[in-house]
């Protein structure tokens, strides 16, 4: 049974890296075609982001804890009694756990999800009713496949049961946590090397079998977990046949027991850095950074206690914010106010002034009614100043007038005439020289200087051009 409070002796168990009991910081700086470290750490679970997690393996012996704002991690084996702080996540065992490629018929991801369970309830020996099943996310491979990945709940409750450390935030999938961790931490020779991580501890040994970074399955070692690699070497013989690679990882108190059989059986055997906490460390990337294969199984994640009080938190700044923007909308709606209604006076006020000011007295009448009020008064004021008007500048229509009838008179005959404010001039013909005088008398008496007055004789007939100006 899995004890998260089972004390690790900090002795150097497998010969190989000389780790202790005591706690390590383990760099993650590391480069790999497993990982996508260009994205933006911290996922977010039911719209709460995780910006720092504590991981633990299958066995809950050894635990990571990692944050998205700083590099490294912290690794140290789990002592007696410890809590996990939350929010945490753990790794599944793969001999309870089942992994599925189903061909979609549809393209959309919509409807795929729709008919997900019928497809998977044929491939499975029980009823999917019985299950806890996940979608896997980001796979690098390309094709109409859907990648599934699930347990038995009755199986998970179990599990949880024993894991004994409140409910953890992410419930991830041994296998595909391994073949993640692996790739991260040891990039693949060459793109379509064959690679078995190899986990070893006395519940949970298992396998991760892909290719270059495609993950093919997770296998259990049950039994005896040689004889178990054995059978498993043989399924997978035609991947087998050029080198390939066997990552050793886990408690491993056998490791040249493990080398040997790996080597002999044509494989490139390589023991990871700290080797026991390979599975929390790939654990906790996962739940930080998104990348390939995701999964969480977790039933209910909305239920965890962490994301409860993260989507409270969520929800008062909401409505912090909410409260705010609408403080800031109502401060803007009153200076808008008040700043129409002080415009709106001051053209009032000018309006009022230049009201009075064209009617001559002050206009008690506002709207249209003061509009017709200053209309009228304009008008009696016309009529009165006509006659200073004309008196100030004497209208031309009467001078056009007697000019026309003198000319008549004398027989003249106009071509021409212009009138401007401060000048006149008059073209046409006549019987003589003398007959344009009258003109010249009507232009004098009414207070015009006579500037020019040109005569040309035309045949037996004077052509005339005299120009007045106002003195």
């Amino acid at each position: 049974m899995l004890n998260i409070a089972a004390m690790n002796d900090g002795t150097n168990s497998d010969g190989l890296t000389g780790v202790t009991a005591k706690q390590h910081t383990y760099p993650d700086d590391i480069s790999s075609a497993g990982e996508n470290k260009s994205c933006a750490p911290g996922r977010v679970v039911c719209g709460v982001p995780v910006r720092q997690i504590t991981a633990f393996d299958c066995a809950g012996h050894y635990q990571a804890k990692k944050s998205a704002k700083r590099s490294g991690m912290e690794v140290s084996p789990v002592q007696p009694g410890q809590t996990a702080t939350p929010p945490s996540a753990i790794a599944l065992p793969a001999r309870l756990t089942f992994c599925r490629r189903i061909n979609s018929p549809f393209k959309s991801e919509r409807k795929t999800s729709r008919i997900i369970d019928s497809l998977l309830d044929v491939e499975l020996p029980f009823a999917v009713e019985q299950c806890v099943t996940t979608t896997v996310e980001n796979r690098p491979e390309n094709g109409p496949d859907v990648m599934v990945t699930g347990c038995k709940k009755n199986d998970l409750t179990a599990f949880l049961n024993a894991f004994g450390n409140g409910d953890p935030l992410i419930i991830d999938h041994q296998g595909l946590a391994l073949w993640t961790g692996s790739l991260h931490e040891i990039p693949p020779r060459a793109e379509n090397t064959t690679r078995l991580v190899i986990w070893l501890d006395a519940e949970n040994a298992c396998v991760a079998v892909g290719q270059g970074t495609f993950f093919i399955d997770a296998h259990p070692l049950r039994g005896n977990p040689v004889e178990a690699f054995n059978r498993l070497l043989r399924h997978y013989a035609d991947k087998l046949e050029s080198n390939w690679e066997g990552m050793l990882a886990g408690e491993l108190s056998a490791a040249e027991q493990w080398k040997k059989v790996i080597s002999e059986r044509g494989g490139q055997c390589t023991v990871h850095d700290q080797p026991q906490a390979l599975l929390a460390r790939a654990v906790a990337r996962r739940a930080l950074y998104d990348g390939p294969y995701r999964c969480n199984l977790h039933p209910a994640p909305e239920t965890n206690p962490w994301v409860k009080s993260g989507m409270r938190k969520l929800d008062l700044m909401r409505g912090t914010a909410a409260a705010g923007i609408a403080l800031l909308i109502g401060g803007l709606s009153i200076f808008i106010h008040a700043r129409a209604s002080a415009l709106e006076q001051n053209v009032n006020l000018q309006l009022q002034q230049l009201a009075d000011e064209t009617a001559g007295f002050h206009v008690t009448a506002r709207g249209h009614h003061r509009t017709e009020v200053v209309r009228r008064a304009a008008a009696e004021r016309r009529g009165r100043m006509l006659p200073l008007e004309y008196a100030a500048n004497p209208p031309v229509t009467p001078l056009l007038k007697r000019l026309y009838r003198e000319a008549h008179t004398a027989g003249l005959r106009f071509s021409e005439i212009s009138v401007a404010p401060q000048r006149i001039s008059l073209n046409g013909q006549a019987t003589g020289r003398n007959a344009t005088e009258s003109l010249k008398n009507t232009l004098q008496a009414d207070g015009w200087r006579i500037s020019r007055a040109d005569y040309q004789n035309v045949e037996s007939k004077t052509v005339f051009s005299i120009e007045a100006q106002k003195p």
